[in-house]
């Protein structure tokens, strides 16, 4: 999995987008019918309609303000 650093805003961002693309990681099956179900999903219906991306959007936005105060508190201690 490559983060890149360009186009993120803001730290808060940058989580978001390594949550959502970790959950991303751990749906991978290791037999490829999720990355298979997950590009036929893409061609029938889009990005914004894919319920994978709908998935990882969420857990990363519930999850990264949280994230940012643990790191926040680990930095500061």
């Amino acid at each position: 999995m490559t983060i890149y650093t360009k186009g993120h805003p803001d730290v808060i961002q940058y989580i978001d987008t390594v949550i959502h693309e970790y959950v991303h990681h751990l749906k991978i099956d290791g037999k490829g019918t999720k990355i298979k179900e997950y590009y036929r999903y893409f061609k029938e219906i889009g990005y914004d309609n894919h319920p994978h991306e709908i998935e990882c959007c969420s857990i990363a936005q519930k999850n990264r303000d949280k994230c940012w105060r643990d790191i926040r508190t680990q930095i500061i201690s």
